[in-house]
């Protein structure tokens, strides 16, 4: 139950399954995201540098929904697709997903940490 529960051991639930090891996969992640994964990280570590407001986390926080929410529905469309032809694809969009549901706990815990300081 607990596996299926979270999105990201869902994936990886589903890819063995189908045979596919996540971590034996080769890593060749899009330039794009790797940019996107250090410019979220740099606003989260700006956050918690300054002292930051609820509100810029508040909007983070949205933010970083918005693409685990889509990065879900990619997933969900390629795994209705012949596995074989778009396994790139599941694996770099399940790692998409553990990186943003990573984020998403460590925004969580900056916000415990903020709201405890009010």
């Amino acid at each position: 139950y607990q596996t299926l529960k979270d999105p990201t051991q869902c994936g990886r639930y589903l890819l063995a399954l189908h045979g596919i090891d996540l971590d034996s996969e080769p890593n060749t992640m899009d330039p794009g995201f790797l940019e996107d994964q250090m410019e979220l990280r740099e606003a989260v570590a700006g956050l918690e540098e300054k002292g930051g407001s609820l509100e810029k986390l508040d909007a983070i926080k949205r933010d970083i929904t918005t693409r685990f929410e889509t990065t879900i529905t990619q997933i969900d469309s390629l795994f209705a697709s012949e596995i074989d032809t778009v396994r790139s694809q599941l694996v770099e969009q399940l790692r998409r997903l553990q990186f943003l549901n990573k984020l998403r706990r460590e925004l969580n815990e900056l916000e415990n940490r903020l709201l405890d300081d009010y």
